[in-house]
């Protein structure tokens, strides 16, 4: 077991283990919003406008649909986690 104390707002305690995760992704995240003390660092893929040419679009096309976005994303996710 041990602590990182993550520099910022509040400063945040981190107390790490090779245990089940403690919180939700939700709790976490909040958690670390209000400076409070998380689990495990939150991971959080930043995917952004690039996952548009995984579904051969322009970013203005993908933009206009939230179905678009969400399939662009999730294709990105599972094209990319293929890499690791």
């Amino acid at each position: 077991m041990f602590t990182i104390n993550i520099q910022g707002g509040n400063g945040v305690n981190y107390t790490g283990c090779k245990l089940k995760d403690q919180m939700t992704p939700n709790e976490r995240m909040g958690a670390l919003m209000q400076g409070k003390d998380i689990d495990r660092i939150p991971c959080v893929p930043m995917i952004g406008n690039t996952a548009a040419q995984y579904i051969g679009l322009s970013v203005s096309e993908m933009l206009k649909s939230p179905q678009l976005i969400a399939e662009a994303q999730m294709r990105q996710m599972a094209l990319e986690s293929q890499k690791f």
